[in-house]
């Protein structure tokens, strides 16, 4: 989502589902500031690092989920992801697993937000 639409979204979404950057989730925590609203988000993985996707690498995602789990007003509910597009549904499935496996790997690590 682009940044500019965080305002329009925090006031008429109950949840984002393309966080990709502190800036975008700060914005939308500012926004929200005022109520006693919490907006659920999904962290946007791109997981097959196809460069015309958005979202953040699979390597980035930790640091990302520790910077924005410390934002007041957001709860990460969890990971999406778009994958690169493949002739088979068998073909897509390991873009799946492998945001599956990242996001087992942050529960593990104890990434949890409040």
């Amino acid at each position: 989502m682009q940044s500019n639409k965080a305002k329009q979204a925090a006031d008429f979404c109950a949840m984002v589902e393309t966080v990709d950057s502190v800036k975008l989730a700060r914005k939308l925590s500012n926004h929200l500031q005022h109520s006693a609203r919490t907006l659920d988000i999904l962290l946007q993985i791109n997981i097959g690092n196809d460069p015309a996707k958005s979202g953040i690498t699979a390597e980035d995602a930790e640091r990302l989920y520790e910077q924005i789990a410390a934002i007041p007003h957001l709860h990460i509910a969890g990971l999406m992801t778009i994958p690169p597009f493949e002739n088979t549904a068998e073909e897509s499935r390991r873009y799946f697993a492998g945001l599956r496996q990242l996001g087992e790997k942050l529960c593990a690590r104890g990434l949890r937000q409040r």
